[in-house]
């Protein structure tokens, strides 16, 4: 939900050039002009957070353990996939495999709500 207090009408552009990136809370509304390049544009997200914390919405979600010890059952583990240069096909679809699970699990929790127009998809 959006802050009470937030200003809907400032903008603040910041340009990036080719190759550059973004960090922005997942919360920030954001959007990019239209890729005029014969490259794909690709994105990249990242949630770097403790063990501790704990999921709170419906469709449980699957994490990668980068340190530390899972300290409650809120979270599926994602299977472990070999280092450098050792995986196979079955390794390799194993990964597709768990990429398009995470990412079903995370469209249930974060996009896939009623058809509810939100004040700021109005432009």
């Amino acid at each position: 939900p959006l802050d009470e207090g937030a200003d809907m009408g400032r903008n603040v552009v910041a340009s990036l050039r080719a190759g550059q990136a973004s960090l922005h809370h997942f919360h920030l509304l954001h959007k990019s002009g239209p890729n005029n390049s014969t490259q794909p544009r690709i994105g990249l997200a990242l949630r770097y957070i403790a063990a501790s914390v704990k999921q709170t919405k419906p469709t449980r979600e699957a994490v990668t353990l980068v340190s530390g010890t899972l300290e409650h059952d809120g979270f599926d583990l994602e299977p472990a996939l070999p280092l450098e240069f050792n995986a196979t096909g079955n390794d390799i679809e194993k990964g597709r495999a768990a990429h398009q699970d995470s990412m079903r699990r995370e469209r249930a929790n974060y996009f896939d709500t009623a058809n509810t127009v939100k004040a700021y998809d109005q432009s």
